[in-house]
């Protein structure tokens, strides 16, 4: 081969090299994408109901005529296999001292803006550990504190967990997921 031909060879093996290295690009990211459904947020469902007013994020009641109010969302996104914390928030809307005694977590929907047919992302997906039982949070009229300002363990708090399940979950990336609240609580003696 002599000089003129490979002067003529360069150009074409440089963008040979350039669209080879394109390609593996893409395919990294399409990989990376396909195993990560990162992205998944949670959030209220809607704002609390006025105090006496069942509604997501309320107490349902139990203590005497007043509620007491549950907001808080996930503080990071979650992928297959991983889940988060609920730092919750807890406001005593009544006129006495309270002690709150169970917390539930439900997730009550999902919105998927990437899911499909061929990629679903439905509630089957998610699962909830519930906060620890018995727990006894204190809070003073009016007072609005998180499970952390209370002093409750992290390893008590509910978790919320995407499930690693042996389907294609793409559907969930950058979905927003719909969380209620509920509890028990009583006025403090």
């Amino acid at each position: 081969m002599n000089s003129a031909d490979r002067k003529q060879l360069i150009p074409w093996l440089l963008v040979a090299l350039l669209a080879f290295a394109l390609a593996l690009s893409l395919l990294w990211i399409l990989l990376h994408d396909c195993e990560d459904a990162s992205g998944v947020q949670g959030s209220d469902p809607a704002p609390p109901a006025p105090a006496g007013e069942p509604g997501p994020g309320h107490s349902g009641g139990r203590v005497a005529s007043e509620d007491f109010t549950i907001v808080g969302d996930l503080g990071r996104p979650i992928r297959p296999g991983v889940s988060a914390p609920l730092d919750l928030r807890l406001t005593n809307t009544g006129d006495a001292e309270i002690l709150v005694s169970t917390l539930d977590v439900k997730v009550s929907g999902v919105s998927a803006p990437n899911a499909d047919a061929h990629h679903p992302c439905t509630l089957a997906d998610f699962s909830v550990d519930q906060a620890a039982e018995e727990l006894d949070l204190s809070l003073a009229a009016g007072e609005t504190g998180s499970l952390s300002t209370l002093r409750l363990p992290a390893a008590s708090w509910p978790r919320v967990h995407m499930l690693d399940r042996p389907v294609n979950q793409d559907g969930c990336k950058d979905a927003t997921l719909h969380l209620e609240y509920a509890g028990d609580a009583r006025r403090a003696e």
